[in-house]
C-alpha cells in the first residue's frame, strides 16, 4: 500500500508542459528506452524492463522516447502494450527514425541530413502519428521542415557535462566525444562545481541537480533522461521538485 501512495504522489509532482503550446499536457520527466536491449552494458532481461516500464508507469512517466536504433526497445515497448492495452491512451509515445551509421561523426551514427517531411505529413494526415519533430537539427533544417508542416518540438542533447562508466561491455556511450580521456580535466571542474551546489542545496546526487538545471532553461522544456534502474528513475523524477536559482543556473552553465 505504501508503496501505492509514493507511486501516487510522485505522478502528481512529475509537473506537466504542453507540446506544443496548445498541445496535450505531458509530464516534465520522460524515459529514453536507449538503455532497454542495448547502450548501456549488457541488456536486461525481457522480465526486468517489463519491470521497469510497469514502474515508470505507476509513477506518471509516460513519455517514453525510441528508435529503431535502439536494439529491441521497439519490440519491448509492444510486449508491454499488448500486455496493458488499457493502459496505451495514457503514453505518449517518441520515436526517432533516419539514423544512420556514419564514420565522420564522433557518435559513429547521424541523422540523415536531407531528410523529406511530405511523407511524415501522410503519416499524420492518415492519423498514424499525432506530431512531428526533428532531433539534433540545424536552425536551418528546422525552418526548412516548418516550411513543410509545423514543427511542434525539437530534441536537443542537454547536460552538465561528466564522466561516466562508460567502459563497460556493450555500452556505446565511449563514442561520445565528451567523454574521452581528453575531456577529463574539463569534466572534473564542471562535476566539482556541480557537486557543492548539490551538497549545499541537499541533492541526492549530481544527476539529480543536472537535470533541474535544465528545467531551469525554460518552462516549455521536458527531459528524457534514460535509466535500467528503479532507484535512478525515482531519483530522475524527483529533479522536478528541486529549485535552481538565478545565480546557480549562472554557476552551473558556466
Amino acid at each position: 500500500m505504501q508503496k501505492l501512495i509514493s507511486a501516487a504522489i510522485a505522478a502528481l509532482t512529475i509537473g506537466k508542459v504542453a507540446v506544443p503550446s496548445a498541445g496535450p499536457l505531458l509530464p516534465r520527466i520522460g524515459l529514453r528506452l536507449t538503455g532497454a536491449s542495448s547502450g548501456y552494458g549488457m541488456p536486461l532481461d525481457d522480465g526486468k524492463i517489463l519491470g521497469l516500464l510497469d514502474e515508470a508507469y505507476n509513477r506518471g512517466d509516460t513519455v517514453w522516447d525510441t528508435a529503431d536504433k535502439y536494439g529491441a526497445s521497439e519490440e519491448i515497448i509492444r510486449n508491454w502494450f499488448a500486455a496493458n492495452p488499457r493502459k496505451r491512451k495514457d503514453m505518449f509515445l517518441a520515436t526517432n527514425f533516419e539514423i544512420r551509421p556514419s564514420s565522420e561523426s564522433p557518435h559513429g551514427y547521424k541523422m540523415d541530413p536531407t531528410p523529406e517531411y511530405c511523407p511524415m505529413v501522410r503519416l499524420k494526415q492518415e492519423g498514424k502519428i499525432n506530431f512531428i519533430g526533428l532531433s539534433e537539427c540545424s536552425a536551418e533544417s528546422l525552418r526548412r521542415a516548418h516550411a513543410v508542416h509545423p514543427i511542434p518540438c525539437v530534441q536537443v542533447e542537454g547536460d552538465i557535462r561528466s564522466r561516466r562508466d562508460v567502459n563497460r561491455p556493450g555500452d556505446s556511450r565511449w563514442v561520445l566525444p565528451w567523454l574521452h580521456e581528453k575531456s577529463i580535466n574539463k569534466n572534473m571542474t564542471v562535476l566539482d562545481r556541480i557537486s557543492d551546489i548539490a551538497k549545499r542545496k541537499d541533492v541526492t546526487s549530481t544527476a539529480q541537480l543536472a537535470l533541474a538545471w535544465i528545467f531551469a532553461q525554460g518552462d516549455d522544456i521536458l527531459t528524457i533522461p534514460g535509466t535500467t534502474k528503479v532507484e535512478r528513475l525515482e531519483e530522475n523524477l524527483g529533479s522536478v521538485s528541486i529549485h535552481v536559482s538565478a545565480d546557480e543556473e549562472r554557476s552551473l552553465g558556466n
